[in-house]
């Protein structure tokens, strides 16, 4: 099993509406040029893809949308993230009003949940102690094909949080939540743990993208629009659908238990709760209370 999900407040721009051909099916979409803003380095540019239903129409350049999507982290590429209606929540308003954003949480930091496998870390940038890092590797079904890709995981063992937490072991499953905060200069989008759970996942294959360098830096009419910049570079062009490159992934595989617990079951602890009896309870407990009952029965008598 592996996982990738961003979740995250995005702006939108470069709406475009169109139609892909699957045999003698035809399924509408719409695609908007995004950009996933980091706490510590520029932000990483990527596209929104959104199942567009009969009578849609494409949203304003910069409405802002609370997303929850499938993601495929292209090493210095454009980020693809797929979504429904349903985990796609534009923001009411007029994008162009300047009190449109009043209202917007201060979410400027996507979040990252996923399930991979941990692997060496790629990137060549040094890191000083006490922060450590790991590679994950992750797996999603984005552009209608199963996309392997790579993202780099972070966390200050200098902070309780993480003071006695241990690297996980190459080849290993994770469960993480993490919150973005820049892109290596290997191109790989880096996030600051905020969770971890070892050893979850069974055997999954994952695997990582090709390097394709890229730029990209803030751009946006005012600093408070900036927090929800659909853009992550100077340049702004018309959208383009992109479809995930099949050669650019390969592929590995790993394998892990997950654990369970047994815990009492409803039905003992509602005979326990209604005689008032518990499991610890023993019988000289028992036979001390038996005859306190029959010393009050005689003194009635």
């Amino acid at each position: 099993m592996s996982v990738a999900i961003v979740v995250g407040m995005l702006g939108l721009a470069n709406g475009i509406r169109c139609s892909e051909s699957n045999g003698s099916s035809q399924t509408f979409y719409c695609y908007y040029d995004s950009a996933l803003h980091c706490s510590q380095t520029r932000s990483a540019p990527a596209q929104i893809r959104v199942y567009s239903p009969k009578r849609d129409q494409v949203l304003p350049n910069d409405t802002v949308a609370f997303v929850i999507a499938k993601a495929y982290f292209e090493r210095g590429g454009t980020i693809l993230l797929d979504t429904q209606p349903q985990q796609f929540f534009p923001i009411p308003g007029d994008p162009s009003d300047e009190h449109y954003l009043d209202h917007v949480p201060e979410f400027s930091h996507p979040m990252l949940f996923a399930v991979g496998r941990v692997c060496p870390t790629s990137s060549g940038d040094s890191v000083a102690s006490p922060v450590r890092r790991f590679d994950l590797a992750v797996s999603e079904y984005v552009r209608n094909s199963t996309q392997h890709s790579t993202v780099e995981l972070a966390c200050d063992t200098s902070t309780l949080r993480w003071a006695n937490t241990p690297t996980p072991s190459v080849n290993t499953g994770v469960g993480v939540l993490a919150v973005a905060s820049g892109v290596t200069t290997a191109g790989v989008m880096r996030f600051d743990l905020l969770s971890l759970a070892l050893n979850v996942s069974p055997s999954v294959a994952v695997g990582g993208g090709t390097l394709n360098a890229g730029n990209g830096g803030d751009d946006a009419p005012s600093l408070k629009r900036k927090r929800f910049s659909a853009y992550a570079s100077d340049e702004r062009r018309a959208s383009t659908p992109i479809h995930a490159s099949p050669h650019r992934s390969d592929t590995s595989a790993v394998g892990d238990e997950t654990k369970q617990q047994n815990e009492p079951s409803a039905k003992t602890i509602a005979i326990e709760a209604e005689s008032g009896v518990t499991s610890s309870t023993n019988a000289e407990d028992i036979s001390i209370q038996f005859r306190d009952e029959c010393s009050k029965s005689q003194e009635v008598h």
